[in-house]
């Protein structure tokens, strides 16, 4: 998993009002089958990356605003909402260092739902995540330095 999804792994896992409900059922994209509950699946929806350049150590980094989906599902609707509060308030305002990086949240909407077909609860909750991201945003390599073609060592 990239460094986010395990530092929110690692954060949410050992948070006390979430482990309390899930344990470490926890996971990326969707849930295992069959599956424990209650039990929270999130999905990157979107990260929209600013490139920056440090001309003092030669390095690139992005600076990134991820906007994230936390579904809680439980066989009722009080677990579910019980699962979603807790997400809310271990993540709404976070400022801090989650696993070496250093991460601000805030809650951006929420809503409810029922499925028919598994018969459970979910309670959606979407997180803007902003964080420092080292991994280098494709094209950032046509920023090389002026006057030289990337890769010929020529200008």
């Amino acid at each position: 998993m990239p460094k986010l999804e395990n530092a929110l792994f690692a954060y949410l896992s050992t948070d006390p009002g979430v482990s309390t409900l899930v344990d470490t059922r926890i996971y990326p994209a969707k849930l295992p089958e069959p599956g424990v509950f209650p039990a929270i699946a999130w999905n990157r929806i979107s990260t929209r990356r600013i490139d920056t350049y440090d001309a003092f150590d030669d390095s690139y980094e992005s600076f990134s605003f991820a906007r994230v989906q936390f579904d809680a599902w439980a066989k009722s609707y009080d677990g579910a909402v019980a699962v979603g509060e807790a997400l809310l308030a271990a993540l709404s305002g976070y400022g801090g260092v989650m696993s070496g990086e250093l991460i601000t949240a805030h809650a951006v909407n929420e809503f409810d739902d029922h499925d028919s077909a598994t018969k459970l609860f979910r309670r959606s909750l979407d997180v803007m995540l902003s964080y420092e991201d080292d991994v280098r945003t494709p094209g950032v390599d046509a920023l090389a330095t002026p006057g030289t073609v990337e890769g010929s060592g020529s200008t």
